[in-house]
């Protein structure tokens, strides 16, 4: 099948906590975050420490040019990043530890004292700008929605529900059902994020096609 034109479209998935964690660390994605952070490698955790919680995602990652681990906090305050000025998205970036006087010294762009609102920054732009390319298949950040015990809650305080052009995807296999202490059972986790995605196909993948 030839494309005369390139077509475009919408498309949504919706991942839990440990879905996220291997998204982040999908070889693609690593591939991708050897530049997130002041042009250099930042480093997501394992899926097991990410959690989807109080309308966030939490998660932790390591930045070896500094040589520091974080404790990172993303929510979405609405809006579509795609043709704004302003990104949907905030991070909170805690440093687990000091950063190492001589791995600060070392990388004299970023101050010690300012390392956490670096990477929270660089972060925000990594997601928002992220590209993935499919094989002829271009699928750029739209929006993210943070769904809070089985409903559409933005982490702004909101509420709506995610649309998409085409069908959407949930990773989630089999039923849940909420607990009084708000967690889903069966999925182990305690909600989930919707990520929008816009789709730009150049042409159809390979049939045999590995992500």
């Amino acid at each position: 099948v030839l494309l005369k034109s390139p077509s475009t479209g919408r498309a949504s998935v919706t991942l839990d906590g440990r879905d996220f964690g291997n998204f982040v660390n999908h070889p693609l994605m690593r591939k991708a975050s050897a530049r997130a952070v002041k042009n250099t490698r930042f480093v997501f955790g394992p899926p097991s420490e990410t959690h989807i919680r109080a309308g966030a995602i939490e998660f932790v990652g390591s930045w070896p040019a500094l040589g520091t681990a974080y404790a990172c906090t993303m929510r979405c305050d609405g809006g579509d990043a795609i043709g704004t000025d302003a990104p949907n998205v905030s991070i909170q970036a805690r440093s687990v530890a000091p950063p190492p006087e001589v791995k600060a010294a070392a990388l004299k762009a970023v101050p010690p004292a300012d390392h956490e609102k670096v990477v929270a920054a660089e972060l925000v732009t990594f997601f928002t700008s992220l590209l993935l390319d499919l094989d002829g298949v271009e699928l750029r950040y739209g929006s993210m929605v943070v769904n809070a015990n089985g409903g559409g809650r933005r982490s702004g305080g909101s509420t709506g529900s995610s649309t998409s052009s085409s069908s959407s995807s949930s990773s989630n296999g089999g039923s849940s059902s909420s607990t009084s202490d708000g967690k889903l059972e069966g999925s182990g986790v305690d909600g989930t994020v919707s990520l929008q995605l816009n789709l730009f196909v150049r042409q159809f993948p390979p049939l045999n096609i590995m992500f």
